[in-house]
């Protein structure tokens, strides 16, 4: 059974299965990652709400972090506008370090006309210049811009789809930074994930940068 009739049979599951698959390939690619995740989507069918789809963004971004941008670029493209806020507060909630600094290439929209159609996450069909449909693309144009990956997922939300609030995803991207519990509790099986420790810790708060103590404070002066 491929990966959309899995979560299709199981949808309440679909954050697990999400990851145990993209655990299966080792080390996924950038194209693998987003048809694990446009797969997975499709499995929830058109009653998915936004939380859901959420739940399977927070799950693949915080299993292969390295293949954010791609998971998010597929998710976004895979769902309604309406979901797109809560696609960046998943993937900003996951990621180890949203802080970090990146290079970002705005990303190139394939259009595409029909229905996706994938059976599984390797049934990709090629369009007529030979690039497989959801593969992400960059625009070669594009020297890069440095940015914080937070602000690249943000970013790469409004390259997959037209017609998105910028004002909508910010708040969206402000409420990861802050910390959304929500998110939290979906890494409760991770030892890691609630206390903000080891390669993915979750809790936002934990990743931001180090600042000295304070100083103690100083002891009454006896009159």
């Amino acid at each position: 059974m491929n990966l959309r009739d899995q979560v299709a049979a199981s949808p309440q599951n679909a954050p697990k299965l999400v990851a145990d698959f993209l655990r299966s390939e080792g080390s996924p690619s950038a194209q693998q990652a987003a048809a694990a995740v446009t797969a997975s989507i499709q499995g929830l069918g058109m009653s998915a709400t936004a939380k859901q789809v959420g739940g399977v963004v927070y799950s693949a971004v915080h299993t292969v972090p390295d293949q954010v941008l791609p998971i998010v670029h597929a998710a976004v493209l895979t769902s309604r506008n309406s979901d797109a806020p809560e696609i960046v507060t998943a993937a900003i909630s996951a990621v180890p370090n949203p802080w970090k600094e990146v290079l970002y290439k705005h990303y190139v929209t394939r259009v595409e006309k029909g229905e996706r159609d994938y059976k599984d996450y390797r049934d990709y069909k090629d369009d007529k210049d030979g690039a497989r449909l959801g593969e992400p693309t960059f625009d070669p144009r594009d020297p890069g811009t440095r940015m914080t990956l937070a602000e690249a997922i943000v970013q790469t939300a409004l390259d997959a789809r037209s017609g998105l609030d910028p004002a909508a995803l910010v708040a969206a991207a402000d409420l990861a930074l802050i910390g959304d519990p929500g998110y939290l509790l979906l890494a409760a099986g991770d030892p890691h994930g609630i206390s903000a420790v080891g390669d993915a810790g979750n809790s936002n708060y934990g990743n931001e940068p180090v600042l000295p103590p304070a100083p103690p404070p100083i002891p009454p002066v006896s009159p």
